[in-house]
């Protein structure tokens, strides 16, 4: 059985389309207005204890996005390779969101807590955040893609249920988050 990475690597750029600047620049744009923008005010909002956790792990929000390319100005939007000035700004500038998000959470725990579990909490949130979803949730979502090509659903419900699953796989990451930072403290 080949290992999940090689299938993720021998899948990731199939068929990919590069998309014209224009639809790379949109989709960042949109990314940013719905993604860093309108989803953090909202979950301030409602549920401010959720947005350390949020902010952290918006690169698996740009991941899901990417992998899925449905809407397609999404496609180039977190690729691990970029290939131009514009693919470049967008993963850099999600990661380094990210990564500030997981500062913030290292200093708020440091404020209740020793340095050593600040940090250790940190490592958590990187391994959580970073490591792991990068190549687990594509590997998911493309599985799960090739298992619905063979299906006769129609590609709307072929879309909703790769999001369903990868934002299911998201959210189990953030929970796991959460948990092993309430752990620790």
């Amino acid at each position: 059985m080949p290992s999940p990475f090689r299938y993720l690597i021998a899948h990731a750029d199939k068929d990919q389309k590069r998309l014209e600047p224009k639809y790379e620049t949109l989709g960042f744009i949109v990314y940013v207005l719905l993604f860093l923008i309108v989803m953090p005010i909202g979950i301030n909002k409602f549920a401010p204890k959720y947005l350390m956790y949020y902010m952290c792990n918006i690169d698996i929000i740009a991941n899901i996005l990417t992998v899925i390319k449905d809407p397609n100005i999404f496609g180039a939007l977190y690729l691990s390779n970029p290939s131009n000035l514009i693919e470049y700004i967008s993963v850099i500038g999600i990661n380094y969101y990210a990564l500030l998000s997981v500062f913030y959470v290292v200093i708020h725990f440091h404020n209740r807590s020793t340095t050593r579990k600040a940090i250790l909490m940190a490592g958590i949130v990187v391994m959580v955040t970073f490591l792991i979803p990068t190549y687990f949730i594509p590997v998911v979502i493309l599985k799960l893609n090739k298992k619905l090509d063979q299906t006769s659903l129609g590609n709307g419900t072929k879309v909703f249920l790769m999001y369903a699953i990868g934002l299911l796989s998201a959210f189990m990451f953030i929970y796991l988050e959460e948990k092993a930072i309430e752990y620790f403290l």
